[in-house]
């Protein structure tokens, strides 16, 4: 789907897809003078997030970076490797598994972005691949 953008600064753009489903994404058009085009950054609606890290074996215990409480809470369903994040405000880090020896986990990335009032919520497996 195309649509213009003629001027610069935030948007919001609202699709509504034929099977009723809603997505939003905010949209940031900035000038990059001389050029007459735009640089555009966007960002798709996602207010919840949650990594499965599965049942096959103990990751131990996790850590959080200072400053993390700051960004989101983090929990961890209980007897479960199923990590969930609630957004405070913008910003990264990540969640460390110090004691896991068993498996190339190192922990989980956490990424919140936001335009305008449009927030992206991102949370994965950050895994190491050293052999």
């Amino acid at each position: 789907m195309l649509f213009p953008i003629d001027k610069t600064g935030q948007h919001i753009a609202t699709i509504r897809y034929a099977d009723g489903e809603v997505v939003r994404y905010g949209i940031e058009a900035i000038s990059s003078r001389p050029s007459f085009y735009y640089g555009i950054r966007t960002v798709e609606e996602i207010l919840e997030a949650s990594v499965d890290l599965g049942a096959t074996y103990d990751i131990g215990t996790s850590v959080l970076p200072k400053g993390a409480e700051q960004i989101a809470d983090i929990t961890r369903d209980p007897g479960t490797n199923i990590f969930r994040v609630v957004l405070k405000k913008e910003g990264a880090f990540d969640i460390r598994f110090p004691d896991n020896k068993k498996v190339d986990l190192i922990g989980i990335s956490v990424n919140i972005q936001r335009i305008g009032s449009i927030v992206q919520i991102n949370m994965y497996e950050d895994t190491d691949y050293h052999m």
